[in-house]
């Protein structure tokens, strides 16, 4: 039906592909991938249900339109300012970092983490589905990757990888979360920063749609058991805000 339309980022050197609902980087589902999972205490498949393709090419399509102003939205005014650096803060330590040691920071946005991580010395490879953040980002970090979550073929591993704030908006996250475990390099952490169901986590759903976005909410267990799936221990799980958590595992 849609074809891809190719757009230009000088910046960077390379052709993007904006994604469109018939663009096979926009996995379809057939089944709900908690329907195996039922019985592991904590799962709440009510609260957890997953997206929809059009509800992802919707969010990629919002955080390019934002792209330009993004870090002024999410840092507006003292308190959001305080709330997000909390949430920094809390992801980095969870990861770990020193200098030296490299890092994929997959759905890097702006470069919130990663140019943090850049400045303490990490290797940064920076990784997001979203042109428009990545031209923000072209010299400020060891390297730049235009990929999808669903799709990180080719890409190696990394002593650290955080993923914050994606897999909110994957339509397969089991896909989303196995992709990014195949990042991490022996003894090497992962963190994950993302919704949570409860409470904190409906307000979040209900904030993002006013936006006209859906969003993914996840438990501890869904991690666990995800993580064990994928050959890492979950280590800590820590709540920066009421409507998500961050959360570490370490490769076996």
């Amino acid at each position: 039906m849609a074809v891809a339309a190719t757009s230009s980022a000088g910046a960077l050197g390379i052709a993007f592909h904006r994604i469109v609902p018939d663009d096979p980087r926009v996995r379809r589902v057939s089944r709900n991938p908690l329907e195996s999972d039922r019985r592991i205490p904590g799962l709440c498949s009510r609260n957890m249900r997953f997206l929809r393709p059009d509800d992802k090419v919707r969010a990629l399509r919002h955080y390019a339109r934002i792209a330009d102003d993004y870090q002024r939205r999410v840092e507006h005014g003292p308190l959001l300012r305080a709330l997000r650096r909390r949430e920094r803060r809390i992801v980095l330590e969870l990861a770990q970092l020193a200098p030296g040691l490299s890092l994929a920071d997959v759905g890097c946005g702006n470069g919130f983490y990663a140019l943090e991580a850049r400045r303490r010395g990490v290797r940064v490879c920076a990784i997001d589905a979203v042109p428009e953040m990545l031209a923000a980002m072209s010299g400020a970090v060891d390297d730049i990757r235009l990929r999808d979550v669903e799709d990180l073929r080719g890409i190696g591993t990394f002593d650290r990888v955080v993923c914050a704030g994606v897999l909110d908006f994957v339509v397969d996250p089991d896909l989303a979360f196995a992709n990014v475990c195949r990042l991490v390099a022996s003894g090497g952490r992962l963190v994950v920063l993302a919704p949570c169901a409860g409470v904190g986590g409906w307000l979040y759903r209900a904030e993002k749609r006013l936006s006209g976005l859906r969003v993914n909410l996840f438990t501890s267990a869904w991690f666990a058991s995800r993580s064990d799936r994928n050959g890492l221990r979950l280590a800590e799980v820590r709540r920066p805000l009421p409507g998500n958590m961050a959360v570490a595992a370490i490769r076996r």
